[in-house]
């Protein structure tokens, strides 16, 4: 299965149809851009936040967003060869933004589609993976993913579909059918052992 292949393999010209520099440029801003937004908005509502702005003044949320960032950026070192320098500051550059700019979006609009943002290409997997095959163990992007599975919104249809497959299918069956990952997969035990911890016990 895909979880235990080569992650460069897969990011063809089935994905990436543009020249190299554009392709790096996406997958920073994906493990940048994207996975901090969406750390801060699953984990901020799982603290009743309602907007970007209300997470990122949390530090205990800021802390566990910059963490995933430096995992995601361990993978893109290992994988492409971009500089730490280079990756360090477009994170630092991503800290600032939404610091400076007080981000208003609301919560809700950031999270929803949970399971368009479980898929391998996208800013919790694709990071999740890089940083993994970097031997650096994504601890945070698996916190979450985790939050990702939890959260709630009966006016997004994926968040209730996905809520109700969770509920037959499990964290497991979840994972490799959307995120490509096995089922003994090392990311997908942490995921699963996370969501039960923030669920009261409970699948």
């Amino acid at each position: 299965m895909i979880g235990n292949e080569n992650i460069a393999s897969q990011l063809n010209d089935i994905h990436f149809v543009f020249q190299e520099n554009v392709k790096t440029a996406f997958l920073q801003r994906l493990c940048s851009h994207n996975t901090a937004h969406n750390m801060l908005a699953y984990l901020g509502h799982s603290k009743g936040y309602k907007y970007i702005s209300e997470a990122i003044a949390d530090d205990e949320i800021k802390s566990k967003m910059i963490l995933a960032l430096q995992e995601g950026a361990a993978g893109l070192v290992y994988k492409y060869g971009i500089s730490p320098e280079i990756q360090s500051k477009k994170i630092s550059e991503e800290i600032d933004k939404l610091l400076v700019n007080n981000f208003t979006d609301p919560i809700s609009r950031v999270a929803r589609t949970p399971i368009k943002k479980l898929t391998p290409f996208e800013r919790f997997t694709l990071p999740a993976k890089l940083a993994y095959e970097a031997g650096v163990f994504p601890e945070t992007l698996c916190e979450g993913m985790a939050y990702l599975l939890k959260y709630r919104d009966l006016e997004d249809q994926e968040c209730v579909t996905l809520s109700e497959r969770l509920s037959v299918d499990g964290v497991e069956q979840i994972l490799f059918e959307y995120s490509q990952l096995e089922i003994d997969h090392p990311i997908t035990k942490r995921v699963k052992e996370i969501y039960i911890k923030i669920s009261g016990g409970n699948l």
